[in-house]
């Protein structure tokens, strides 16, 4: 399964890189879950980093907002800054999320800006 949207992507350069649609790509193929910029040359020209990671690694999804059109899903990791994707989707994605055996979060417990 694939999603595209915008997001907030870890940057080695930058802190962080905010894409727009449709620049943010999570996929999900079995219990592999990826997000990275696309084009991938995007990514690799910013210094964005990517996330490619399976439920033994300790990723939490959960549910956010950054204002009230935008819902999006905080990609949290151990020890590591977190992935921001929003889009009009969440539901699915959050409930493929679940279905592939990663740790899904509550609802919106905050806003995102």
């Amino acid at each position: 399964m694939r999603w595209i949207g915008a997001g907030q992507i870890p940057s080695r350069h930058f802190g962080c890189w905010q894409a727009t649609i449709p620049l943010v790509q999570v996929r999900l193929v079995g219990e592999c879950l990826t997000i990275r910029l696309q084009p991938r040359w995007l990514g690799r020209l910013v210094g964005a980093d990517s996330l490619d990671a399976v439920p033994a690694d300790g990723v939490e999804a959960r549910c956010v907002r950054n204002n009230a059109t935008w819902q999006g899903i905080e990609f949290k990791l151990p020890q590591q800054s977190s992935f921001y994707f929003f889009t009009s989707q969440r539901e699915a994605v959050m409930a493929a999320l679940s279905r592939a055996g990663f740790t899904v979060g509550p609802q919106p417990d905050r806003d995102r800006s």
